[in-house]
């Protein structure tokens, strides 16, 4: 298990090499495609880790933390961190059997809204009705700016 120390060591590593990249040419900071840590053990200081790694514009296009142990702690973090990405940042989230409360969609609904995320998996993220509300106001005045992106909420 990877847990949340094993997940800032990686989010740390993400912004050495972004930071020696972008010394090096005016190259997009963001390191990899693809970074799939499902059912890695991560709670919510892991997710503040790599939320250092995305507001710094480093870290991956599609990030799957499925299958953890995030709670709305971590998960506002990420949330709040691809809003203010600087650059190229986070495109494909996948927050499923995570815990999404109030803060947590509040800050996907804001990343979501400034057009950053394109898709958003919340599948069994045990979302309560005050968090749906969240999401379905976001959801209305999204529409009226301009495509909606795909998100899952099974």
């Amino acid at each position: 298990e990877i847990g949340d120390a094993g997940t800032a060591a990686i989010a740390a590593a993400l912004r050495t090499i972004a930071t020696s990249e972008t010394e090096e040419s005016s190259a997009s900071k963001n390191v990899l495609e693809r970074l799939d840590l499902s059912a890695c053990g991560i709670g919510n200081a892991g997710a503040e880790a790599l939320a250092l790694a995305i507001e710094d514009g480093c870290g991956a296009r599609i990030l799957d933390l499925s299958n953890n142990q995030l709670q709305d702690e971590g998960v506002a973090a990420l949330g709040r961190a691809i809003a203010l990405a600087d650059g190229d940042t986070v495109r494909v989230l996948d927050l499923s059997n995570n815990e999404v409360g109030v803060a947590g969609c509040t800050a996907l609904m804001v990343a979501i809204g400034k057009g950053r995320l394109q898709e958003v998996r919340l599948r069994s993220c045990h979302i309560h009705a005050d968090g749906a509300e969240i999401i379905g106001k976001g959801l209305r005045s999204i529409i009226l700016q301009k495509t909606v992106p795909a998100l899952d909420v099974e």
